[in-house]
């Protein structure tokens, strides 16, 4: 049978051109229904014959059987079956036409923190939620309410086996390159120092690709230990690029950050160093030199010098070539604004013996070298400011975090500026009142998307109801085909957010009166009875398990 079979598919390979397929090893069943095709049409003898044949092949065969060899049965449980009202809770969840990642992630919270397993009849259930792309990151919470009934399922299905503790140190000898990755980050959680020497070991032989991937885990826990390592491979990479200049530049630019997180370090110590000699004060003198002022100046060389070269900033450090956009602002300034944004923002303090605000002034009013003098010249000056920013969130500096916030949210339209990341440093109240009085969460607002995640990123931050309502109001004001989705996604997924009291509410108002006629038709059924649903839900689940 495999001769015949073997043929036909060399004849597909090769093309009925070619090579013409041996009829004569055909079984007797399929020659004869060829009988009638013609033969001088070689194509449609072939498909003729590898279609009959396919079936052929597959004709008697039986299913394959899955053998199970009766093992131990699992041991007894030693912690507490969730009662029936809990239970059931987590069924009406699954129920849910597209399921709600908050409210199950809560329901495991609240179970962990009872110290209850699942029941048998929902195990299955809740062990393959865990493939689930969008539920993978519960797996760790999974594990903990699975019992001792999920570690004995895991032997009729190797895809279950993420119940299992998991030996990282061999996953990372014997992994694959994304697995291996993912033991270097465990490791490197619990144990920095043995991560970083694991890694150092096997750096000969990783390849470029895995070098770049494997020694970003190192941001995590980040301290001067590491730095001879960094060092090393920074120097490695060094006698590289002088053979040849455009090597290994994401890897250089990744080693080159991570050198710079760590201000004491040989290198940013170096850059520092060159640096402040660029921004320093200076004495004006007004009427005849009887009155005289102490400003901060920040004077580079337009035309650049030994330092704010492409030499330096590429080939050397692999931070930029060159400016992005050279109608807004020259290559010196580009180099500037990457420097500025890896310096810890308190060094200026100390170099300048001046306040952030004082310090953030004075790069706010720098003059620039476009030669364009109205927009060209505004975005020249927000290069430098939001520079400052990223310094502030790069070196974890709250101090200097919140007064960029209070300085600049009056000085533009702070949204324009991408800076989201520096909100985490404000209390949950401080947040509410700066969303409120600063940020538009419309749809077609700059960076809405990246505000609303933020708003997301705190667990427990239960909102006011008037922040409810701005943000309810906010996400349903400008609806259309493009952001529905992702609205009521949104809004779906921040339940466990809001104030009980907005399903009250008449939110059919919120919708903007030019909604098309679609939406109109569609809010009730995919905004308005969710929202209320997941509130019911969200509500139950307090009550089942306060009680």
């Amino acid at each position: 049978m495999a001769d015949f079979w073997n043929d036909l598919v060399n004849t597909a390979l090769l093309g009925t051109d070619k090579q013409t397929f041996d009829e004569n090893l055909l079984p007797e069943t399929i020659k004869n229904s060829l009988s009638q095709v013609d033969k001088k049409d070689k194509e449609a003898l072939f498909y003729k014959a590898a279609a009959l044949a396919s079936f052929y092949r597959k004709a008697g065969n039986m299913p394959e059987k899955l053998e199970v060899t009766a093992g131990l049965p699992a041991e007894a449980e030693v912690l507490s079956y969730a009662p029936t009202p809990v239970i059931s809770l987590l069924r009406k969840i699954f129920s849910y036409d597209s399921g709600n990642q908050a409210l199950v992630e809560k329901w495991l919270d609240e179970a962990i923190r009872k110290s209850l397993i699942i029941t048998p009849d929902l195990l299955l259930a809740l062990l393959n939620l865990g493939l689930d792309k969008k539920y993978k990151h519960l797996q760790p919470k999974i594990r903990q309410i699975a019992g001792k009934r999920g570690l004995w399922m895991t032997q009729f299905n190797s895809e279950w086996n993420y119940l299992k503790e998991t030996d990282y140190l061999l996953l990372w000898e014997e992994g694959k390159a994304a697995e291996r990755k993912i033991a270097l980050e465990e490791i490197r959680k619990n144990n920095p120092a043995q991560a970083r020497e694991i890694l150092e070991k096997s750096w000969e032989q990783e390849t470029a690709k895995t070098k770049l991937e494997l020694i970003a885990v190192l941001k995590n826990q980040l301290s001067s230990d590491d730095e001879p390592f960094l060092q090393q491979v920074f120097d490695e990479i060094q006698t590289v690029r002088q053979k040849k200049k455009d090597a290994t530049p994401d890897l250089l630019k990744q080693v080159v950050e991570l050198l710079l997180s760590l201000p004491e370090s040989k290198l940013s110590q170096e850059i520092w160093e060159k640096v402040k000699r660029y921004v320093y004060k200076k004495t004006d003198r007004k009427l005849l030199g009887l009155v005289s002022a102490e400003n901060i100046a920040v004077v580079i060389p337009e035309k650049g010098d030994d330092f704010f070269c492409k030499e330096t900033m590429w080939e050397r450090l692999g931070i930029l070539e060159e400016s992005h956009n050279k109608n807004v602002y020259v290559d010196v300034e580009g180099w500037l604004y990457e420097i500025i944004s890896r310096i810890p923002p308190q060094l200026w303090e100390q170099h300048l013996s001046a306040s952030p605000v004082q310090i953030m002034e004075a790069f706010n009013k720098g003059e620039g070298f476009t030669k364009k003098k109205d927009k060209a010249k505004e975005d020249t000056i927000a290069l430098y400011t939001v520079a400052l920013a990223q310094a502030a969130y790069y070196h974890n500096n709250s101090a200097w975090a919140r007064s960029w916030l209070e300085y600049y949210k009056d000085v533009y339209t702070i949204q324009q500026t991408h800076v989201s990341y520096l909100l985490s440093y404000l209390s949950d109240a401080e947040l509410e009142e700066f969303y409120l009085k600063h940020i538009d969460l419309s749809n077609t607002a700059t960076d809405s998307q990246r505000l609303r995640e933020e708003l997301l990123k705190r667990k427990e931050h239960q909102w006011s109801f008037a922040f409810t309502q701005y943000v309810v109001k906010a996400m349903c004001s400008d609806l259309t085909s493009y952001n529905y989705g992702n609205t009521v996604s949104f809004l779906i997924e921040s339940i466990l957010h809001m104030h009980p009291d907005i399903v009250k509410e008449n939110i059919s108002d919120y919708m903007s009166a030019n909604a098309p006629g679609w939406v109109r038709s569609q809010y009730d059924k995919t905004i308005v009875f969710p929202l209320q649903e997941m509130m019911g839900l969200r509500m139950e689940l307090k009550k089942v398990f306060e009680g």
